[in-house]
């Protein structure tokens, strides 16, 4: 039993990102290590949860949802040190960037190698989704939902990690590559959307004296639409689907916003920046402090806006657990630093003030598990 707050799972086998829920829930689940021989595991999870469709703590009008999962990994897959993922996973939830409930289910067959002393990852697959969304569901505005859709792609991704440490990284660096193929094959991968999607980051880290380290980030989106089905929406026809668009703010992308809300806003864009850089400090051995600059950007243009910054600026305190770094983050918007020359942001994207009551600033605040980056 336990809670889980601003970060989600975007389909199988794939990083977390940002989002502006929470949930109280039970989790079971079923492994065998040994799944007919040869040292192959399968996992089933069940994980019934009580929704809530605003951040962490406030609990109104919470609903019922849940998520079941199977996963089968086979080592030594035609030669020893390749590994066979096969994944299916059902939703029934919110959509995590509006009020509407619809089913989600995600499959993923791929092969998983690691090269060089496990320092080189690297995947390749096929990915599916099916998303659908029950009579009488709404958005949050009042409007109607998107329409029901089908998605097939191609998912690769490459991975050079040089970090001495994966949870507290003092030197070293990581770059990797996420892409994605759809709708390139009609009849064999059909997809009701034709795209490319695209997403490189580098990270680094530079030790100082007293245990203090410099780390910083910089990733790029691009997102590449060439057809959609004309029965879509059209959102979904101008933006690609839901699950894939490109989004920003919240505590694992650019703080000084709130989930989905950098830049155009929670309906996300086809291309983004987002740039940081930290000061770790430690205090004791397991607690940190941080300061830290947060600059990037989300747009529906087919290009990058490099003079929307919409730089932040914060401080934040670390708890080291087993479990990851407990993180507490405050950051500020800093004025004359949102926008140069003409503000071109879409008018749905609301930033949102920090309130202690007597007085409120530009900003967000976050609680959550694990670094920044």
């Amino acid at each position: 039993v336990g809670l889980q707050s601003g970060t989600s799972e975007r389909g199988v086998g794939d990083d977390a990102f940002d989002v502006p829920l929470w949930d109280a829930h039970l989790s079971a689940y079923y492994e065998n290590r040994d799944f007919l021989g040869g040292l192959r595991k399968l996992r089933l999870e069940e994980r019934p949860r009580l929704v809530v469709l605003q951040s962490f703590p406030r609990a109104e009008q919470p609903r019922f949802g849940n998520v079941a999962s199977a996963t089968f990994r086979q080592p030594g897959f035609l030669e020893p040190r390749t590994e066979l993922v096969a994944s299916l996973r059902w939703e029934w939830g919110p959509d995590p960037f509006d009020t509407f409930f619809r089913h989600e289910v995600d499959g993923r067959l791929a092969l998983e190698r690691h090269f060089f002393d496990q320092r080189l990852f690297a995947t390749v697959g096929l990915r599916s989704n099916v998303y659908r969304v029950p009579d009488g569901e709404l958005r949050e505005d009042g409007s109607p939902p998107p329409a029901d859709s089908h998605l097939m792609f191609v998912h690769e991704r490459l991975r050079l990690d040089l970090r001495d440490d994966g949870q507290r990284p003092h030197r070293g660096a990581l770059l990797q590559v996420d892409a994605q193929q759809a709708g390139f094959v009609p009849y064999v991968l059909a997809s009701s959307w034709d795209y490319v999607r695209l997403v490189p980051e580098a990270r680094v880290y530079a030790p100082l004296p007293r245990g203090l380290t410099i780390a910083a980030r910089f990733q790029l989106g691009f997102f590449f639409l060439r057809g959609a089905d004309q029965g879509l929406d059209p959102l979904s026809r101008e933006l690609g689907p839901r699950s894939q668009r490109l989004r920003g703010g919240g505590a694992s992308s650019h703080r000084g916003f709130l989930p989905g809300r950098l830049g155009d806003g929670e309906e996300g864009g086809t291309r983004r920046w987002l740039g940081s850089i930290e000061l770790r400090t430690p205090l004791t051995a397991d607690t940190g402090l941080v300061a830290f600059f947060d600059v990037g950007d989300v747009s529906r243009a087919p290009s990058f806006r490099f003079d929307h910054p919409q730089a932040a600026a914060g401080l934040g305190f670390r708890y080291f657990t087993v479990l990851g770094a407990l993180r507490v983050d405050l950051a500020v918007r800093l004025p004359g630093m949102q926008v140069f020359g003409a503000d071109e942001r879409s008018p749905g994207a609301v930033p949102t003030n920090v309130s202690f009551g007597f007085f409120d600033f530009p900003g967000a605040f976050h609680v959550t598990l694990g670094e920044a980056f």
